[in-house]
């Protein structure tokens, strides 16, 4: 349930073309239910829709990380959805990593990474100042 109402929230369903692509129809509701499957992921109990490689749902979930992360932007903003999105992947199974280096991934990491620490460490800008919560599980996501 959580992996389709994340879907609707997230890729585009309509253009055969765009299949799997960013299209933000609830931008809240993509973060909340990002944000839910890292409480459950992160609670301790092992995530088991993140580590059944036969399970759809965690295929759509990957599929919803990879488009967030993707996602063409401007190359200076770093949107709530990609935050969310980044700490939900610090608590994924490794199979995830590897689909995702397989995908094109990486460089897009490294793309959201550094606006967050120019933000952070040359403009000190007030609203990019918690670097545990925004820079950290960035940092580890581009190391796994």
């Amino acid at each position: 349930t959580l992996a389709s109402a994340l879907a609707w929230a997230l890729l585009d369903q309509d253009d055969p073309e765009r299949i799997g692509r960013l299209k933000i129809i609830d931008a809240d509701m993509g973060c909340e239910i990002l944000r839910v499957c890292y409480a459950i992921a992160a609670g301790g109990a092992s995530a088991p829709f993140l580590d059944d490689r036969e399970n759809e749902g965690a295929t759509i979930i990957g599929v919803c990380l990879r488009a967030v992360l993707l996602d063409e932007r401007d190359p200076w903003k770093v949107p709530q959805i990609c935050r969310d999105g980044i700490h939900l992947l610090t608590c994924a199974p490794r199979t995830y990593y590897v689909w995702l280096v397989e995908n094109g991934s990486p460089a897009r990491l490294h793309n959201i990474l550094e606006p967050l620490l120019v933000f952070y460490l040359v403009e000190e800008d007030p609203d990019h100042q918690e670097p545990d919560r925004q820079i950290v599980p960035c940092l580890e996501c581009v190391r796994k």
